[in-house]
């Protein structure tokens, strides 16, 4: 199985600070219904697991109510402050040189966005008996998993080189005449002076 590239992972980073951010804006907690009154039948189990999977499902299907920026005040700028030092964590480990720090950076923040979700999931304002999950929380909960894992492998992988700059080619003349092709001058001619010249 291929392993997914660097890029790719801070990709994934982007997309779960994109959806970490886009959650504040759907609903997070609306009212539950009045449960049924309990008259110690022997079904009683079966009932309360088929309330847990009413409650599931109203919580994706039902829209309406407050956005997350109102229902979680505080909470909710610390989520935003969390899923842009993300982004811009997940960006900066592009940088050979800032690779280690930035991908460190982007797992701290993933894991304070995962804690802060999960706090607020389970204590929801007004008890679990009258309040439940909606939409909001959900992608939240789903968006910061993703960038943990990614902020994770962006962690674990070999650092990245920056590329060595190329170096210029000497220049190479056409013809650079050598010792072993430059022809030797002709030897003098040798008169002998015993023979005299012919005219």
């Amino acid at each position: 199985m291929r392993s997914l590239g660097f890029r790719t992972h801070v990709l994934y980073a982007l997309a779960s600070a994109a959806g970490l951010i886009a959650s504040l804006g759907r609903t997070w907690y609306a009212p539950a219904p009045a449960a049924p009154a309990s008259n110690g039948a022997v079904g009683e189990m079966p009932d309360t697991i088929s309330r847990f999977f009413a409650g599931l499902s109203r919580s994706v299907t039902q829209q309406g109510g407050a956005a997350g920026w109102q229902q979680l005040h505080t909470a909710a700028t610390f989520l935003l402050a969390l899923g842009v030092i993300l982004a811009v964590c997940a960006l900066g480990a592009l940088v050979p040189r800032l690779q280690r720090a930035a991908a460190s950076g982007a797992q701290l923040a993933a894991l304070l966005a995962l804690a802060t979700v999960v706090l607020e999931l389970a204590d929801q304002p007004g008890g679990r008996a009258a309040t439940e999950a909606r939409l909001g929380g959900w992608i939240a909960l789903a968006s910061v998993v993703l960038g943990l894992g990614a902020s994770m492998q962006l962690h674990s992988a070999p650092r990245r080189r920056r590329p060595a700059a190329a170096k210029a080619a000497p220049a190479v003349r056409r013809f650079q005449p050598s010792a072993q092709t430059v022809a030797a001058p002709p030897p003098r001619p040798v008169w002998d002076e015993s023979v005299p010249p012919v005219y």
